[in-house]
């Protein structure tokens, strides 16, 4: 409930990517993304730092499959693009914490910590899903067409 703060903005939660891995990409971004944020407003860039060193090669997977993505559908201007879709997720997340003023690193720091005790890089985009972390104004795999959230099967009897 601690962390649940920081998104004060719901994801948009029906939007999906078409591949698996480039959605747990965009969602490890948003994580990361949310905890630079967190670590700049609350001057607690040395737990963004720990977070970083921690899971580097984690981040830089999801970044290349990230880069890729964005070459694919982008083309030269794959740069440009993701570039403007970092800015635009920092500045989504920065203006949803706007609403909580003196109250956001209080609610939020948790975040860090939660992040932080992950058993290993692996759980990194489980735990970005779990958290809500992309802002309602940001698309996942933007221009991409919506993949449905794939459905539970039902328990058998």
């Amino acid at each position: 409930a601690v962390c649940a703060a920081l998104t004060a903005v719901p994801a948009r939660a029906e939007h999906r990517c078409a591949d698996p891995a480039t959605q747990e990409a965009f969602l490890v971004a948003a994580l990361q993304s949310n905890l630079q944020v967190l670590g700049v407003a609350c001057s607690d860039m040395g737990r963004y730092s720990q977070f970083v060193d921690r899971y580097r090669a984690d981040l830089v997977q999801h970044g290349n499959v990230m880069t890729a993505w964005f070459k694919k559908r982008y083309g030269g201007r794959a740069n440009v693009e993701a570039e403007r879709y970092s800015t635009e997720m920092v500045n989504a997340v920065s203006t949803g914490n706007n609403t909580f003023g003196g109250d956001l690193c209080p609610r939020n720091t948790a975040l860090f910590t939660e992040a932080l005790l992950l058993r290993n890089g692996r759980d990194l985009p489980a735990f970005a899903a779990a958290k809500d972390v992309v802002p309602a104004s940001i698309e996942v795999c933007p221009g991409e067409r919506p993949v449905a959230a794939p459905q539970k099967a039902p328990a058998k009897k």
